[in-house]
């Protein structure tokens, strides 16, 4: 009994011993696992940020407050997916692909939209006092200064500078009071822009926006320019609340942009 019991003893700080070599090491390892793999997810997390998340929450947030982003010299509209990494698109769900693809696919009907009024603005508002030749294929918005000298202002700018107000007007005497409000807004500049304008050219150029919409409405889901216009807003916003749900989930560097981008 007393030979087995100095074995058991022998064996059991043995065991001991062996515990004492193998804890600390098998600690280690663990705790670099942990390490690499944390660091590991910083880097993935950081990836995503920079290259989804964050040019996801700057874009919806941009569209929540009805801003679209133009092309330099065209009537076209930024993809929402234009700044985003094309690998990185499908760390998201499917619900969400599908949701921005049909935000997508309403900027894609506003522009096509705006590309009509160019059409209908060129070919029916005749009076000078709107139009005027500049020597390309589409005439140019007619703007006279203080001093009664006529200037030209590129259709495609023009456009893309009152597009929210042709996009929600609802008839030519609230066209007028959009289009005339925003230029004011915008300074003296812009309101040369309809200095001589009578009735007759607002209503024309209302004319002009209502048949465009005409030819939308034969191939969409929305009743109106401004309704469409509205459902980007809904629809964008409530991405972007989504995105910022996700940042703030997800710690301190979702917490970090989110202070970052507000202060801005």
């Amino acid at each position: 009994m007393i030979g087995n019991s100095t074995q058991l003893t022998t064996q059991s700080g043995l065991l001991i011993k062996t515990f004492e070599v193998i804890l600390p090491i098998i600690g280690g390892s663990l705790a670099t696992l942990i390490g690499v793999t944390y660091r590991q997810y910083l880097r993935e997390y950081e990836n995503d940020l920079v290259g989804l998340y964050a040019p996801l929450f700057e874009s919806t947030n941009e569209l929540a407050d009805g801003k679209f982003a133009f092309s330099e010299e065209m009537i076209e509209i930024e993809s929402i997916w234009s700044d985003i990494d094309a690998h990185r698109k499908y760390n998201l769900s499917m619900y969400s692909i599908n949701k921005l693809n049909e935000i997508n696919d309403d900027i894609g009907e506003v522009e096509q939209f705006l590309r009509h009024v160019k059409d209908g603005i060129s070919s029916e508002c005749t009076y000078n006092n709107v139009l005027m030749s500049s020597g390309g294929t589409y005439p140019s918005i007619c703007y006279k200064k203080r001093g009664g000298t006529t200037s030209a202002y590129s259709l495609d700018r023009w456009i893309k500078q009152y597009y929210v107000q042709i996009l929600k007007a609802s008839n030519a005497d609230d066209l007028e009071r959009k289009l005339k409000s925003h230029a004011q807004s915008k300074g003296e500049i812009y309101c040369n822009v309809f200095h001589g304008w009578d009735d007759r050219d607002f209503a024309q150029l209302y004319s002009a926006i209502e048949n465009s919409e005409a030819k939308n409405i034969d191939c969409s889901d929305y009743e109106s320019s401004g309704d469409l216009y509205a459902a980007i807003q809904n629809k964008s916003g409530e991405f972007s609340e989504q995105i910022e749900d996700v940042l703030k989930r997800d710690g301190f560097v979702g917490y970090m942009y989110l202070w970052l981008f507000s202060s801005l």
